[in-house]
This record gives C-alpha cells, structure tokens and sequence, in this order.
C-alpha cells in the first residue's frame, strides 16, 4: 500500500486540524485556508479532506461511491443467477425428459439467463457511472466498459429475437456476424472494465487489489490467445497433432476455471472494498445528503 501514499498532499494544519496555507477547492478552486479538514467547502460543499488528500474514494462524493459497490454487488448478483440457471436448470431438463415437462424447464432456464444478464448490464452500468465533479474529468477505460458492455447486451438481444425469425443462408450470416460483433464488444468491455476497476483501486489505495487485478486482466488475454492458437492448431494438425492439441484444450479449460473463479472472488472483494469506502466517503463528507 506504500507505493500509493506518495500522492497525498502535505498541506500545513494548526493545531485544531485547521488548514494554514492557502489551498484552493480540487473542485471549484474555493481557497479553503483557515477551513477545517473535516468539513466541506463552502462553496460546493465538496469534502474538504479530498482536496488535502487528493482522489482517495473516502474522500469523494458517497452517493457516486455508494453506485460503484451497488454496481458490483449486482454484477456479483448476476453472476450467480446465471451459474445457478445454468447448473440447476439443466439438470431439471434433465429430470424433465422422462416427464415430458423438458420444454417448460427449459423456458425458466431461459427466464432466469436473462434475468441474470439483465442484472449484469445493470450492474456495470451503475459502475461505471460517470463521477459527478468537475475536477474528476474522465477516462477512456470507463466509457469503453460501459458502452460497450452495453452494446453487446443489445446485440445478444438482437440475435435472441432474430434467431427465431430469421430463415436462409443470408439471415444465418448475419448472425454469425452479429455474434462475432457482439463477442469484440464483451471482450473489449470486460478488459476496460477491469483497468478501470484498476484505476478505483489505486484511489483506495490498495495495493494487494491492484496487483490481483492486474494478474486476472493479463490472465484473460493470455486465455483469449491462447484458445485462438489452439483452435488454430486443432484445424491444421493431422493424427498426433490433434491428440496434443485436445491435451492443450483440457488444460486450456482448467486455467479458463481458475480464473473465473479468480474473477469472482476479485469481483466479491471489490465490493467489499467500495462499501467500506462509501461508509468512510460518508463520514468524511460532512453535510447532509
């Protein structure tokens, strides 16, 4: 964690925690000398202490702070529904076929799917909710997430309702290019989503969170390539060649299971993380809300 704690601001307090210097407002320019570092502007009624401490989450607006756990528990959320649809539905299709109920189980494995995905893009759209100071400007990484991960929400959408109107070779082309379309668009969303969670969390600062983070990001690319090259291999090799390339694939699918798993686990302390940064935002941000 002490590698980010060179970026807090040594401003001059007197003895009651009062700012003796002249220092202007991160978010209006306010001079806030002779103000104490527990309460707010004047001005914009922004935290004092963000602006003696710089990006910190603590010190930020706790209703946008607040959205970033929401955000997570909801991915979390969706995450859940749809392991559990999954799982659990595919064995009540299962159980379902010597009853002649398979088509009825498969409806609410379907349902729940959505709904899971559903709360998904919901989750990543409160995350990735833009923060509302005119000092905390923007980042590529945050617009590409939520966009994108949006877009290809709709085009999921777009190919669920074409998939049972479209006839011909022509409307299964389009699909496959819409599917392909959509697959970029979630790949580039979660890889910005991750460096943007990066980002929050070097404003915890946490430094351990950082480095995991970084670990499943490069883990994904890493994962993506690695299926692209073996896919390729499978195409192109022969007899012993396949063999190898099926081996690879097994193994493929276990580094794919441990980090998803990772993912989870990151994705649970993340909300764990911005919780306790929207009780302390909270604290810090002395007026009423």
């Amino acid at each position: 964690m002490a590698r980010y704690e060179s970026s807090i601001q040594r401003v001059p307090t007197d003895e009651y925690g009062n700012i003796a210097a002249e220092l202007p407002c991160i978010a209006c320019g306010y001079n806030l000398y002779s103000l104490n570092t527990e309460t707010v502007c004047p001005e914009c009624g922004m935290a004092v202490g963000r602006s003696v401490m710089g990006d910190y989450l603590k010190y930020c607006n706790p209703n946008w702070v607040s959205k970033l756990a929401t955000g997570t528990n909801l991915v979390v959320l969706g995450i859940v529904v749809i392991f559990l649809a999954a799982f659990l539905g595919g064995a009540m299709v299962s159980a379902s076929n010597s009853r002649g109920g398979a088509a009825g189980a498969a409806i609410i494995m379907l349902i729940a799917i959505i709904v899971g995905r559903l709360l998904l893009v919901i989750g990543y759209f409160i995350l990735t909710a833009r923060e509302p100071t005119k000092a905390s400007g923007d980042t590529v990484a945050r617009l590409l997430a939520r966009w994108c991960l949006f877009g290809s929400f709709l085009v999921e959408v777009f190919n669920q309702v074409a998939a049972m109107q479209v006839t011909g070779l022509s409307g299964l082309r389009l699909l496959g290019i819409m599917a392909i379309v959509g697959s970029v668009l979630q790949l580039v969303g979660l890889f910005a989503l991750l460096v943007y969670l990066r980002q929050l969390a070097r404003r915890v600062p946490d430094a351990s969170l950082v480095t995991n983070t970084s670990i499943v990001l490069w883990g994904w690319v890493i994962a993506i390539i690695g299926m692209f090259v073996v896919g390729f291999a499978a195409g192109a090799s022969r007899g012993s060649g396949q063999d190898a390339a099926a081996g690879l694939a097994c193994m493929g699918l276990i580094y794919i299971l441990v980090l998803m798993i990772w993912s989870l686990v990151l994705t649970l302390w993340y909300g764990r993380v911005f919780t306790r940064a929207s009780k302390e935002a909270r604290s810090s941000w002395a007026r009423a809300m």
